[in-house]
């Protein structure tokens, strides 16, 4: 589902993240590289920003909790595919995808 719909993921990650961790005298930008294992758990992380700590992490935590994400199999065998994605904190994207 989120691996196939980014409006869902969008949703999902806007709405699981807690805004009061987020700055909110400017706008901070996260660039996330991720990866799930041959379960589907989103395991690996990787969160850039010019912001530190208890903003990556909370980035982090989010991902690692998406419920399942897509697998891939070449020749039976399970391939790790990494992803990418850029994340805008801000009033805006909070009024789109968030419910809180």
């Amino acid at each position: 589902l989120y691996g196939t719909n980014q409006d869902s993921l969008l949703t999902y990650i806007y709405n699981n993240i807690n805004w009061k961790l987020i700055p909110t005298f400017q706008e901070p930008i996260a660039i996330v590289d991720f990866s799930a294992n041959a379960n589907g758990e989103v395991d690996e992380v990787n969160v850039s920003s010019e912001w530190q700590d208890p903003f990556l992490s909370e980035v982090s935590r989010v991902f690692k909790s998406i419920p399942k994400w897509n697998i891939y199999y070449s020749k039976e065998q399970f391939v790790r595919v990494k992803r990418g994605l850029i994340l805008f904190f801000n009033e805006e994207t909070k009024k789109r995808y968030s419910s809180k």
